[in-house]
C-alpha cells in the first residue's frame, strides 16, 4: 500500500500509470532507472536491478540517504548515489514531494497526513551542537509520516467499515487482528467466502476514502487459520 500511497500523493504521472496498469512496479521503476525494456519477464531477466529499485522506493519513505541504500544494494555508497539519482530522474515529482515534506516539517514543527492527522516535532536551537544531526532526523520521519501514517489512517477506517457490515449482515463472526494493512477476521465457515469478498470490498472503499489518483487493490484470503 505504501507505494500506492506515495504514487497518488506525489502526483508522478509515470507512477500513477504503472499502478492503473497494474505493472509490477518495482520492475517498471528498474526498467526507467536502468534503461532496459520492461516485460513481463523483467523480474526473471533482471533480478538484481528489480531488488536494487524495490530497496530505493522503500528506503526513500524511511529517508534513506545513499549510504544506507548503498549498503543494502550491495553497492558503494558513490554507486548509491548514482541509483538514488536515477530513481529521482525516473520519478522526478517524488523528489519534489518528499523535499516538500522534509522543508515543511522544520518550518511548521508537525507534519500531517492527508486524513488531518498531524505529528509534531521538537525543532532544535541553531545554537544546538547537534542541530544538523537533530534537523535529519526530523526530515527523515516527516518523509515517512504522511506515507505509512496513511496507510495506519485507511486501515482505521477499514476496521470501522468491517465492524459495521458485521453488524448489517448479521455476519457470525469478528475482526482478530490486524498486521501492518493486512486486516484478519474469524467467520462461520459457511460464511466465510462470502464475507471475503464484503471485506475486499470494505477495504478498497476505505482506501479510495484518501487515495484518488491510484486504483486501490485489496487481495483476500479464506484459510483455516492465518497465514502470512
Amino acid at each position: 500500500m505504501e507505494m500506492r500511497v506515495l504514487a497518488d500523493q506525489s502526483g508522478d504521472t509515470k507512477f500513477i500509470q504503472a499502478l492503473k496498469d497494474d505493472l509490477d512496479v518495482h520492475s517498471y521503476t528498474a526498467s526507467l532507472m536502468f534503461n532496459k525494456p520492461y516485460t513481463n519477464e523483467f523480474k526473471k531477466l533482471y533480478p538484481d536491478l528489480r531488488q536494487a529499485a524495490k530497496i530505493i522506493g522503500f528506503g526513500l519513505m524511511y529517508g534513506m540517504g545513499p549510504h544506507s541504500l548503498g549498503r543494502q544494494i550491495g553497492v558503494t555508497p558513490e554507486e548509491g548515489k548514482e541509483y538514488l539519482e536515477k530513481y529521482f530522474q525516473s520519478y522526478p515529482s517524488v523528489r519534489k514531494y518528499l523535499d516538500k515534506l522534509a522543508t515543511n516539517a522544520v518550518k511548521n514543527g508537525w507534519s500531517k497526513t492527508p486524513a488531518g492527522r498531524k505529528r509534531w516535532y521538537t525543532i532544535p536551537d541553531k545554537m544546538d551542537p547537534d542541530y544538523s544531526k537533530k534537523i535529519g532526523q526530523i526530515q527523515r520521519e516527516a518523509k515517512n509520516h504522511p506515507i505509512q501514517g496513511t496507510n495506519a489512517d485507511i486501515t482505521k477506517f477499514a476496521l470501522v467499515f468491517l465492524h459495521e457490515r458485521l453488524q448489517k449482515e448479521g455476519v457470525d463472526g469478528f475482526v482478530t487482528h490486524t498486521v501492518h494493512d493486512e486486516i484478519v477476521c474469524e467467520v462461520r465457515a459457511d460464511q466465510a467466502k462470502d464475507w471475503a469478498l464484503i471485506q475486499q470490498e470494505e477495504m478498497v472503499r476505505a482506501g479510495e476514502l484518501i487515495l484518488k489518483k491510484v486504483p486501490v487493490r485489496s487481495d483476500p484470503f479464506v484459510g483455516d487459520y492465518w497465514e502470512h
